[in-house]
């Protein structure tokens, strides 16, 4: 099972601080990557900015090596989880 782990978070201030984000992923309980970045800083920076970069980072890498598995993704952003569930 390939599950995915990702947050964002923009400081010292929502919005207009510095965006930056975090992606763990485990494969059969094994982590096997990890990345971070900083995605910008600024007036249009924000938290929902930085967990949507670390969702796009997180499958443009396993859409290079695991395109055909399923993939949990686990996120504490309500409006990320609620637009990922067509809600």
């Amino acid at each position: 099972m390939l599950k995915v782990y990702i947050d964002g978070l923009c400081k010292p201030k929502n919005p207009g601080g510095i965006a930056a984000y975090g992606i763990v992923v485990y494969i059969d309980d094994t982590r096997t990557y990890k990345n971070k970045g900083v995605v910008g800083e600024g007036s249009k920076m924000s938290n929902n900015v930085a967990e949507y970069a670390a969702l796009c980072s997180a499958l443009s890498r396993l859409a290079e090596k695991y395109s055909q598995d399923p993939i949990t993704i686990m996120s504490d952003s309500q409006l990320l989880v609620n637009q990922m569930n067509k809600k």
